[in-house]
């Protein structure tokens, strides 16, 4: 489904009452944007992912040219580590004895999902 026209949680939900097994939103812009839930409290129960606009009009040629797809979503495993630091965070421990980061969480590169395949 192509993103637009309401927020992606609206979307997602939309197309699971729909009876979705997953939800696979194709970016309409050529520029990174990240894929929130926004504020609402109701719960997505499937997988959903957001691909590049040039991924998704690959798959959209594919599906209109009756190509059969089979698609697997899988937690992403990540190389990082506390040796790799977000340009932005600082590094200790700082003159005065302090260690840095003071605060640990997740800053960039976040994926929750990756293909599986070519």
């Amino acid at each position: 489904v192509w993103r637009g026209g309401c927020t992606f949680i609206q979307k997602i939900l939309r197309l699971e009452a729909a009876g979705a097994v997953g939800v696979i939103v194709i970016n309409s812009e050529h520029s990174l944007v990240a894929m929130s839930a926004g504020s609402t409290t109701d719960s997505v129960h499937i997988p959903a992912v957001l691909v590049s606009s040039a991924g998704g009009e690959l798959l959209d040629c594919l599906l209109q040219h009756g190509a059969p797809l089979r698609v697997s979503l899988a937690p992403a495993s990540s190389a990082m580590g506390p040796e790799n630091l977000s340009k932005f965070s600082s590094q200790g421990p700082t003159l005065d004895g302090r260690i840095k980061p003071d605060l640990v969480a997740t800053g960039e590169n976040v994926f929750s999902a990756r293909p599986l395949g070519p």
